[in-house]
């Protein structure tokens, strides 16, 4: 049970700005649409909390539980949010531009539409999240777990992804130019007319992933591994290998000007033909 009442709150920010409350029990408060910019809310139990359209910007929420609570087009701009406990929280059309969300918790979240531009993920857990449609760009996830993460649609262009794991998430339809994945785990991903113009794709693994119709011009490949991927009518144009893709599917795919590229068995290669141990069969 929270330790004030919403009134309470609003007496407090009009004697004292800014806000200051740390490690406080705020868990099922109603704060929606109140303005907190700079609030010192370290530590704070905010659980099952109503941020929604709140102003938080530039505020300290270090380590704060925020399970369960609504933050849906809330302004978090500039937030730290390090280590914060985010678990099915609705950060729906949030604003959380360069935020910092390193070492945060956002599984199976929810922020559809949001905007993380320039915002800092690296080593969070958005396993399960729901991005569709966010905006990513530019944003920071290094080492982040996205397993089974939604992000269909989403703006990831100029995001550092490098050792990210994409395991079974569904990116179709997102726009990853120029993106760095190096090393990322794409495992059985859906990446289906995803647009991956200029990204760096080196030594990732997109081993049984779904490349349908996607773009991925000019991309960097070394040894990246597509074994077993579906890269049916992706464009491969350009793309520099040298590029793992054994019983891969190259049906209708664009091969113009790849570097290092030799088929291998098992292999269907984009005239359709299946590539065996003595050539085409």
């Amino acid at each position: 049970m929270a330790a004030f009442t919403r009134e309470q709150i609003i007496e407090m920010i009009e004697a004292s700005h800014p806000l200051t409350l740390l490690k406080t029990d705020l868990s099922g408060i109603d704060l929606n649409n109140l303005i907190l910019v700079q609030a010192n809310l370290e530590g704070a139990n905010l659980e099952g909390a109503n941020l929604s359209g709140a102003r938080l910007n530039f505020a300290n929420l270090t380590g704060a539980n925020l399970g369960h609570a609504n933050l849906s087009y809330a302004q978090l701009n500039t937030a730290n949010l390090q280590t914060a406990d985010l678990r099915s929280a609705d950060m729906g059309s949030a604003q959380l531009h360069s935020a910092n969300l390193s070492n945060a918790n956002l599984e199976d979240a929810k922020l559809v539409n949001a905007n993380l531009c320039h915002a800092t993920l690296r080593q969070a857990n958005l396993d399960g999240a729901d991005l569709r449609d966010a905006n990513i760009s530019h944003a920071k996830l290094s080492h982040a777990s996205l397993v089974k993460t939604n992000l269909s649609g989403a703006m990831l262009f100029f995001a550092t992804l490098h050792d990210a794991v994409f395991t079974e998430a569904n990116l179709s339809y997102a726009k990853l130019e120029h993106a760095n994945l190096a090393e990322a785990v794409l495992r059985s991903a859906d990446m289906g007319s995803a647009n991956l113009d200029g990204a760096n794709l080196d030594r990732a693994q997109l081993i049984g992933a779904k490349l349908v119709d996607a773009l991925l011009r000019g991309v960097s490949a070394r040894e990246a591994d597509f074994s077993s991927a579906d890269l049916s009518g992706a464009d491969f144009e350009n793309v520099y290998g040298p590029i793992k893709m054994e019983g891969a599917n190259l049906r209708g795919a664009k091969m113009d000007g790849v570097k290092h590229f030799e088929p291998v068995p098992g292999m269907t290669l984009p005239d359709g033909s299946k590539f065996g141990r003595f050539g085409r069969i």
